[in-house]
């Protein structure tokens, strides 16, 4: 249960979206602002482990499910986790873009998460609902496919 909760920062997806199944969204199909939303609210957040500053979502980019459960103490949790693991982020790209099959209520963003200290890929994984509101951000090891 720990290392579980070490390793997600926070993940919230609605039972819906969990049940419906994803299907990879072909790269042309891509919303390229909806991407970069993605991109820079990881960023921020995987950013502000290295100046130790607490990063307080507004409802304007997240749910606000996501904004109460971003508590500073998850993040300084999840930073220190991520700091042991990896080390000090460099950089992401764009893995693969997922959405649920049949509403397209959710977009994964899976992101190759490169560190410092390691050669070791990680997953930065970004879920945004319909709104395009951030509504789950979590780190795995990456594994192509997944």
């Amino acid at each position: 249960m720990k290392t579980c909760f070490a390793t997600l920062m926070v993940c919230i997806l609605l039972l819906s979206a969990c049940s419906s199944g994803y299907e990879r969204v072909p790269d042309e199909a891509i919303d390229q602002a909806e991407l970069a939303k993605a991109e820079a609210l990881a960023k921020k957040i995987l950013e502000a482990c290295v100046s130790g500053e607490f990063v307080n979502l507004t409802t304007a980019e997240a749910t606000l499910t996501m904004v109460d459960g971003l508590t500073p103490d998850r993040q300084q949790e999840a930073c220190d986790f991520l700091q042991e693991k990896y080390g000090t982020i460099e950089g992401l790209s764009i893995g693969e873009v997922l959405q649920t099959v049949e509403t397209a209520d959710f977009r994964i963003y899976r992101f190759k998460g490169s560190f410092k200290e390691t050669k070791e890929l990680a997953e930065v994984r970004v879920t945004l609902d319909k709104n395009g509101k951030m509504s789950g951000l979590w780190t795995m090891p990456w594994a192509d496919g997944s």
